[in-house]
């Protein structure tokens, strides 16, 4: 959204919006100074700036249970980062940078306080919760797509969002708990290479359907289908591990 203020209100802002993210890095490097190391500090600092990839034994079964709420919740991200400004702008028949950045503001915005009110929650409760609200968050979407229903449409929004951030946050926490502290990082590589593919490889074939000139509606409705589809093999497996 702050990227629509941008291209709405500020002059240059296809330039402008670069120097303002330089700024705020430059604010998080000085914050770092301030940072707590959670691990006593080693030598070969360079050494470890070269990335690596480590799946100790330990973590593959979560991770292997982990993997349809990754898919489902950055699948998510990706759908209304692609289709989320196009969609807003056919609902409201507006072409406003603002209201077309809206929908992916208020799904991070949901994001972002469904971590900090869950976060004594198990990892297991976190997915669960995680998945059940994106599968009910994306059908609220799903049905008020063809009915221009925008009220449904950011009610769904912001239940998926919940979904985003407790199921990507319990995933994480699944998966890391069980990696020793100097296996974490190769771990987490991992994690976020499937969530980024995740995201990125349903947005190229939206738009590749979009290209054959399939209506933004019916790619919507696949792509939510797909997404209905993993949040509930999420809650299966989750349903699954809890009785074993």
């Amino acid at each position: 959204m702050t990227g629509g203020i941008f291209l709405q209100y500020l002059p240059d802002p296809t330039h402008l919006v670069y120097a303002g993210l330089a700024a705020i890095f430059v604010a998080q490097a000085v914050g770092l100074r301030f940072v707590r190391d959670s691990i006593a500090p080693q030598t070969g600092v360079l050494a470890s700036l070269k990335p690596s990839f480590n799946l100790p034994r330990a973590t593959r079964e979560p991770l292997l249970l982990a993997v349809p709420i990754l898919l489902s919740v950055w699948a998510l991200a990706g759908f209304y980062g692609s289709l989320g400004p196009m969609l807003i702008r056919g609902m409201l028949h507006s072409r406003s940078p603002i209201l077309g950045g809206l929908a992916l503001f208020v799904l991070a915005a949901s994001a972002g306080i469904s971590v900090l009110l869950l976060h004594r929650r198990t990892p297991r409760e976190m997915v669960m919760l995680g998945a059940g609200a994106l599968f009910t968050g994306v059908a609220l979407t799903v049905f008020a797509l063809p009915r221009s229903a925008i009220a449904l449409f950011f009610l769904g929004t912001a239940v998926a969002g919940v979904g985003f951030g407790a199921g990507f946050q319990g995933a994480v926490r699944s998966v890391i708990q069980t990696a020793a502290p100097h296996e974490r990082a190769g771990t987490l590589s991992i994690v976020f290479i499937i969530s980024y593919l995740a995201m990125g490889v349903p947005a190229v074939a939206a738009g590749f359907l979009l290209g054959q000139h399939v209506s933004i509606i019916a790619v919507a409705q696949i792509f939510c289908a797909v997404l209905m589809a993993l949040a509930g093999a999420s809650l299966a497996g989750g349903a699954v591990r809890y009785f074993r």
